[in-house]
């Protein structure tokens, strides 16, 4: 690791002063910290809800980002300039940026431990509305680590000093959506965000670490017209109606990933020449080979749905 830090050190002559500290500084921390949880990190079976946070309390939330803010600035993060960053990120590969987000999510939440969700266990995790209804809305895919590594990657090759700031927003949306770990992911979204794109990234808790409601609601929007997209595209109901469309299962509360389900459901009916027509599915009626026919096609359909968002995200971002 130290070897890797000389040679990039070194190929960033113009900016000796500072970068260097930094960059060494914080592959050292990395380093340091992750080596003593590896085999958390790697490890596939890994279930978030046994990483869930009950202290969620506003002094809780301003602890974490106090105490992420004290790190970075010893870091030295709020010395760098916008080329640096841009710098930092072309030669920091998924791996070396999948384990700083670990780091920030771990210090945002509070959690004593630094832990990566390797995804594969998504399933038992359904992200609430962001914009403050409690039903189900979204779903990231069981594969959601690999697509949000093409999304870095294709991200850390075009980044530059005309582009950053879509790129950040891009970065941005593509962690909350991924929803690697199991609390604070919206929070790190938004600390990543800050640190590429100001440079008082390190400014105590306000309203802009919060959870802005514009934000919220840029989000959510990202969400329906995703779903929108892929549902009218799959001829289920129209821009005016698709919202009628959904599955319903005993004590289940309606929520967007329900349309999206009815979608999958309709393609298991249809397969077996059982499809009436019907708005509303109730996959209670399922039999087992109908349930696993139908969990195959939802998985399928939360990986189009991810990737829609990332499409319309590169559209809504285009004139920032």
């Amino acid at each position: 690791m130290l070897f890797l830090v000389a040679i990039v050190i070194g190929q960033h002559g113009n900016r000796i002063s500072i970068y260097p500290k930094v960059l060494g500084n914080l592959f050292i921390y990395l380093q340091r910290t992750m080596s003593n949880y590896i085999n958390l990190c790697y490890n596939h079976k890994m279930d978030r809800k046994k990483f869930h946070i009950d202290n969620e309390s506003p002094e809780a939330r301003e602890n974490g980002h106090n105490s992420t803010n004290d790190w970075l600035e010893k870091l030295g993060i709020n010395k760098m300039s916008v080329e640096d960053k841009i710098y930092f990120i072309k030669n920091t590969d998924f791996k070396k940026f999948l384990d700083l987000i670990s780091v920030l999510n771990g210090k945002l939440a509070n959690i004593d431990k630094i832990q990566r969700w390797s995804g594969k266990s998504c399933k038992k995790v359904v992200i609430s509305s962001l914009a403050g209804n409690s039903s189900p809305v979204y779903e990231p895919p069981d594969d959601v680590l690999v697509r949000l590594e093409c999304i870095y990657e294709k991200m850390r090759k075009e980044i530059n000093t005309s582009n950053y700031r879509q790129s950040a927003m891009l970065l941005h949306h593509a962690i909350t959506f991924s929803h690697l770990f199991g609390n604070a992911n919206g929070r790190t979204a938004r600390k990543i965000y800050y640190l590429l794109t100001s440079s008082e990234n390190v400014e105590r808790h306000n309203n802009v670490e919060s959870r802005p409601t514009s934000l919220d609601a840029v989000l959510h929007a990202l969400e329906e017209i995703s779903l929108e997209n892929i549902l009218t595209r799959n001829g289920v109901g129209t821009a005016d109606n698709w919202h009628q469309f959904r599955v319903t299962k005993k004590g289940q509360s309606i929520g967007l990933s329900d349309h999206l389900k009815y979608l999958a459901a309709r393609r298991v009916l249809v397969k077996n020449g059982e499809f009436k027509q019907q708005e509303i599915i109730d996959l209670s009626t399922f039999n087992t080979a109908e349930s696993s026919d139908f969990n195959v096609e939802y998985e399928t359909l939360r990986g189009e749905w991810f990737d829609e968002i990332m499409k319309e995200t590169v559209k809504s971002i285009s004139g920032i």
